[in-house]
């Protein structure tokens, strides 16, 4: 599924920005692929430092969500967006720590240099964290 979104819904959207739209409708809707599908198409694009707005609002907006592999998603989607702006990465990551599922930090975080990721992986705990 997520070799779709890079090969056939991303191009899509590059050539027609009003698909866009649809990955909006999709990112509420009731099946978990879909909500999937709408942040794995936005990858390549955050990769290149494009569509960054949507990216970190569709992230955002599934922080809340049960399913392990949006956590995944939504890490994977936010690790690409620092590969072209890592400070507006970190700051989002400090701004939304303690909500963000620690699966999805800890993708997002893989390409800090060590001493940075121990940093935000303490920096992002929720009080809940502190009490384990």
């Amino acid at each position: 599924m997520d070799g779709f979104c890079g090969a056939v819904l991303s191009p899509l959207l590059e050539r027609y920005p009003e698909v866009e739209r649809t990955l909006n409708s999709w990112s509420c809707a009731e099946s978990m692929w879909l909500r999937r599908a709408a942040l794995v198409t936005l990858v390549p694009f955050a990769r290149r430092g494009r569509r960054l707005v949507t990216a970190y609002r569709l992230a955002r907006e599934h922080f809340a969500d049960p399913e392990d592999l949006l956590h995944k998603a939504i890490g994977w989607l936010l690790r690409e967006t620092g590969k072209t702006d890592g400070p507006r990465l970190k700051r989002f990551l400090l701004r939304h720590g303690p909500v963000i599922p620690r699966t999805a930090l800890r993708y997002a975080i893989e390409r800090f240099p060590a001493t940075e990721r121990a940093e935000l992986l303490q920096a992002t705990r929720s009080s809940s964290d502190e009490e384990d």
